[in-house]
Parts: structure tokens; C-alpha cells; sequence
């Protein structure tokens, strides 16, 4: 039984992770957070030739067109292939962003119920397991379940730069032909900041970015000491099952 199917658990986060090299653990519970730009992850999938980390459609509109027959008056006529429309911003492309995992209820079993308590363990499939190392060549991850107090802090930071902080878990999508979505993307809207191709849904990704501070590669977020709230695991340990103890009172 997931997690999510108890009443008032339906889509909880529980943890706000970061998954990360060894050598980048101290500069994160220092409080610098290394944001590159969209631009940054754009040039990566082109340098790399993988979808994952880097990622071509950051900041863009996409319309992707699958192949298509084509046909005059009833009589086919030739056949397309499938296709993509890529319209950026270049204003966009300079803005910084700082991404993260959110594990919510919907990725936690119950496997034990006591007459007081449960206890729920993360079930990710081994598939997905294996696209996050795979994808972010990790061997630690940094994880907190106050993410309350997590965004208090950064947008504390934030305002103390005369700045604002975004924030949003990113919404997976098919890129298929959408008027109003590219609509709001010619009017200015910058949804394109929190959207990305539905094939990498399994990174589970939360977003912060920092929309009115462009910069040329990146910035560095200074956003005070965070080791108080943030726990490090090694990432096999914590993707094979962390377990919680959760009081049944509170359910």
C-alpha cells in the first residue's frame, strides 16, 4: 500500500533532496549554492550527446510533431518525419536556477502498521535508480524534510539582495502543440522555467530559480549555513530504502 492512498497523505513531500559528488557536500551545508544557467544545461546535452542533467529544451517553447502521412484530396502523397520546434529566449537563457528532488508520499510503501505507528520505506523502481546515478554521477545525496524552512531561508537571502526567488516542483509534459502554451511563451510568460519533456519525470525535480538576476554561466547563491538542517547519506543507502517512522495520530 502506498504512502499517498491514506486520507490527507494524497501528495505530501516529505524530502527535498540534493543529489551531489562527495567533493560538493561541504560547499552546500556552507549555504553556496552553485546555480548555472539555463543556457549552461542546454550547451551540456549538446557537448555530451545525453539527456539528463543537461537537457537541449531548457528555457525553450518545444513543439514536438510525431511523423505524419500526408495527404491532397484524399490521395497520399508523401510522409513526414517527426519533427521539433525550438523557439528560445535569450533573456531566459541567462537566468540562474538551482534544481533539486522532491520525494513525496506517492513514493513511499507502507510496509508496517502498528497499533500506534507506521513505518513507510522509499520504493523507487530499480529503473529509476539507475537514471538518477546514471544521470547526475552522484555518490552522496543531502536531504531535509523541513523544506519550509529550507525556502524561508533562501528567500530571506534573496530579499536581501533586492531580489525574488521562484520556486516549483518542474511539470513534465509531451511538448505536443499547444496554442495558449506557446501563446503565453510569445506574450512573455515564463513557464517554460518550470517544464520539461515528460521522459525525464523521473528525476522528480524541484526548481529555484532567480529570475530578475541574468548572468553570463552562473552564481553563486550565498544563502547562509545549512548543515543544521540537512542530513548526507551515500546515495545507495538512501535510493535502496530510507525508511520513516510516522505517528498515527497524525493521519
Amino acid at each position: 500500500m502506498k504512502f499517498n492512498e491514506i486520507k490527507g497523505f494524497e501528495d505530501r513531500m516529505l524530502f527535498i533532496c540534493k543529489f551531489t559528488k562527495s567533493e560538493y557536500v561541504q560547499d552546500f551545508l556552507d549555504g553556496n549554492l552553485y546555480m548555472n544557467n539555463f543556457k549552461q544545461f542546454v550547451e551540456q546535452e549538446k557537448r555530451t550527446e545525453y539527456k539528463g542533467q543537461g537537457d537541449s529544451y531548457e528555457g525553450s517553447y518545444i513543439n514536438i510533431m510525431e511523423a505524419v502521412d500526408i495527404y491532397i484530396d484524399d490521395v497520399y502523397v508523401a510522409s513526414a518525419e517527426k519533427t521539433e520546434l525550438s523557439v528560445s529566449n535569450d533573456y531566459i537563457s541567462k537566468i540562474p536556477l538551482f534544481s533539486m528532488c522532491q520525494l513525496t508520499s506517492r513514493d513511499f510503501e507502507i510496509i508496517t502498521k502498528q497499533e500506534e505507528s507506521i513505518i513507510i520505506q522509499l520504493s523507487l523502481t530499480r529503473e529509476e535508480i539507475n537514471r538518477i546515478k546514471e544521470d547526475f554521477k552522484c555518490d552522496k545525496v543531502i536531504f531535509t524534510m523541513d523544506y519550509a524552512e529550507f525556502k524561508r531561508r533562501l528567500t530571506n537571502a534573496a530579499k536581501e539582495l533586492k531580489t525574488e526567488l521562484w520556486s516549483n516542483p518542474i511539470q513534465y509534459i509531451d511538448f505536443s502543440w499547444n496554442k495558449e502554451r506557446y501563446k503565453r511563451f510569445e506574450d512573455g510568460n515564463l513557464d517554460s522555467l518550470f517544464t520539461k519533456h515528460k521522459s525525464l519525470e523521473y528525476q522528480r525535480e524541484f526548481r529555484f530559480v532567480l529570475p530578475q538576476m541574468p548572468v553570463d554561466q552562473y552564481y553563486r547563491f550565498k544563502v547562509g549555513d545549512l548543515s543544521d538542517m540537512f542530513t548526507v547519506a551515500n546515495i545507495d543507502d538512501f535510493l535502496s530504502g530510507i525508511k520513516i517512522q510516522v505517528n498515527i495520530a497524525t493521519v
